[in-house]
């Protein structure tokens, strides 16, 4: 498989455009994207076509969260979907720990001042908190080897580390249960498949303005899935923890810490 690191358009720098190849795929540049090979999909098939090698690639796959159905749907054996009844909690449906991650983050970005907000966002916390405390060989949500829910966790855990001490003081994350969750991410980034598209904290907060939920969206790229040489363990688990804050939650949580 290959991965490619692509920036969100509101990342990109003063004549930065994105690389023509994507954009005759994807006119308006949405990220990320995902491609399979044809072969993949039907192995028992017509042969590759030499002459148009695009055509042995399916157009791209949107939309972070519609990108993992299609792979559980389509690759079910090769999917690193973990136990079921925690891939359902964390990743299916609006009402999923991921999804309301997500939100409980938009939410702050767009209302830094409202305690109610950050509230919100320790509350969800607190329950992935209870949710990776149950795997004692940790610290992923399975245990020792990363599965779905960790890859659909990480970009939110990610930007809320970097933006959060910006806009409620460097003491917040130590206002409540984020001890897991930093050790989640540091081992993530340290080796695997988050490594490679993880993103700098520079990136995360730059350029703060008056739609900071929009630039909070999940690291960009696009990956291909080939049927090469160890292609059989491209979608398989990879393995690999002051001042005040200005808003929200009052009480520190001993068992909190940050990376």
């Amino acid at each position: 498989y290959e991965v490619r690191k692509l920036p969100l358009s509101k990342y990109l720098r003063d004549g930065e455009t994105k690389p023509a190849e994507y954009l005759r795929m994807v006119p308006d540049g949405m990220v990320p994207g995902l491609q399979l090979a044809r072969e993949l999909l039907d192995p028992d098939g017509d042969d590759t076509d030499d002459d148009d090698p695009e055509a042995n690639w399916t157009p791209p796959i949107l939309n972070g969260y519609h990108l993992f159905n299609v792979l559980r749907n389509e690759l079910p054996e090769r999917y690193p979907s973990g136990d079921a009844h925690t891939h359902a909690i964390i990743c299916e449906g609006d009402s999923s720990l991921a999804y309301r991650l997500q939100m409980a983050l938009y939410g702050l970005a767009n209302s830094p001042s409202d305690p109610s907000r950050l509230a919100a966002f320790g509350d969800v916390v607190e329950e992935l908190d209870g949710i990776l405390g149950l795997a004692d060989d940790g610290p992923y949500v399975g245990g020792v080897r990363p599965s779905a829910a960790d890859f659909q966790l990480l970009p939110w855990l990610e930007r809320a580390e970097a933006y959060l001490p910006h806009v409620c003081g460097a003491a917040v994350l130590g206002t409540m249960r984020w001890g897991r969750a930093a050790l989640l991410l540091s081992t993530a980034r340290a080796g695997g498949a988050f490594a490679e598209i993880a993103a700098d904290a520079e990136s995360l907060v730059a350029d703060f303005g008056d739609r900071l939920g929009d630039r909070l969206k999940p690291t960009a790229q696009i990956v291909q899935v080939a049927q090469t040489d160890g292609a059989a363990d491209a979608l398989a688990p990879l393995a690999s923890t002051a001042e005040a804050p200005s808003c929200g939650i009052a009480s520190p949580c001993a068992k909190s810490s940050q990376v």
